[in-house]
């Protein structure tokens, strides 16, 4: 897919590279630049639960040709994406960055290709952003004494 890429300097994460749908990119900048301020555990949770919600409609809106509805779905999982990445470069954790900077990528393919109308290389970019699903909660999460999802330990 086409993409803009664009680098942004922030003083406690240093740079960072990101690729954005044509278009889309100052605006994306925008809603990175004013959540990266501090990112805390229940900020990582409000992002989850913006792709948790948007992943669950995305296959219906693939095998429907839902496009506007998918390039919604998309975008909000793109945006919390962001968060979780952010979060986790805050933490300096590498390897959970990576994954959720892959599942970003993932989530602005998935832009794209809905607003293209191009339902294939939709499910291409769902599966590469659901790939990053399993290991990185695998890794990373822990259900609490009440049965809640919640950060492991040794990653907070």
């Amino acid at each position: 897919s086409i993409t803009t890429p664009a680098s942004i300097i922030f003083p406690r994460l240093g740079e960072l590279h990101l690729a954005f749908p044509p278009g889309n990119a100052d605006e994306q900048i925008a809603v990175i630049a004013f959540e990266i301020d501090d990112q805390t555990p229940e900020d990582l949770a409000i992002g989850i639960e913006a792709i948790r919600g948007a992943v669950g409609e995305v296959g219906d809106q693939i095998s429907g040709q839902d496009a506007a509805g998918l390039e919604a779905s998309a975008t909000r999982i793109s945006r919390g994406m962001a968060r979780v990445m952010i979060y986790w470069r805050l933490q300096r954790e590498r390897v959970a960055y990576g994954m959720a900077e892959t599942a970003m990528n993932a989530g602005r393919s998935l832009q794209a290709a809905a607003a293209a109308g191009d339902f294939d290389a939709a499910g291409t970019a769902f599966g590469e952003l659901r790939a990053q699903c399993t290991p990185c909660h695998e890794q990373y999460r822990e259900r609490d004494a009440d049965g809640n999802w919640q950060i492991k330990a040794r990653s907070q």
